[in-house]
């Protein structure tokens, strides 16, 4: 199955909640997903809210760079995220900080990481990250003495203003090859067809 659409259509048929059909944009899904739970209140299901916005964060490296290239995935979400999160307000290491916290939440879920704030991480470092969600709290991250301190709420409100304005980016870009990167992750990525399983017997 193709989903057949010109530039401008796949542009506001990805940032939106509209299904096309029985196809549904994947960074909606995703959306939907950290919305439902948030229903719950604050520090509800912080995890796997927190999961969730680092796969939209993934997808939207690969759908910003034009590439899903291995080798490559901790690149396009540190690009991505220094352009979703302003390094003016939040420092240059941004991009870093919430690389080494996507794969300590992915992997350890003690969330434990080499990586440390000034640069001196290793495989002797004894650093973590903690998750908060509040949303009465201004500040997006924090360094304690040993962890580095992550606010959910703030970093999914920021996170989702960096969605729209890469999605108003995209629809006034020219350049080509950032058009066609776009239309060619979102072949790959950007939708997927949602409905009933037909299950044949053999």
């Amino acid at each position: 199955m193709v989903l057949s659409l010109n530039y401008t259509d796949k542009i506001a048929f990805f940032f939106g909640n509209t299904p096309h059909g029985n196809c549904h944009s994947t960074l909606a899904l995703i959306r939907n997903d950290i919305n439902t739970l948030s229903q719950g209140g604050e520090n509800y299901l912080a995890f796997p809210r927190a999961m969730c916005l680092m796969v939209a964060l993934d997808l939207l490296g690969k759908m910003m760079e034009g590439s899903d290239s291995i080798g490559k995935v901790g690149d396009r979400f540190k690009n991505f995220v220094r352009f979703a999160l302003n390094p003016t307000i939040h420092g240059n290491k941004i991009g870093d900080r919430i690389w080494a916290f996507r794969n300590a939440l992915h992997h350890s879920y003690r969330m434990h990481t080499d990586w440390t704030p000034d640069g001196s991480g290793g495989h002797t470092a004894s650093w973590q990250f903690q998750l908060i969600d509040a949303k009465a709290v201004s500040w997006l991250t924090r360094d304690e003495s040993s962890s580095t301190i992550i606010n959910l709420a703030r970093l999914h409100d920021e996170s989702e203003a960096g969605f729209q304005r890469f999605q108003t980016l995209l629809a006034s870009s020219s350049n080509v090859t950032q058009r066609q990167g776009f239309e060619s992750m979102f072949t790959k990525h950007g939708w997927m067809a949602v409905g009933t399983l037909n299950v044949v017997s053999p």
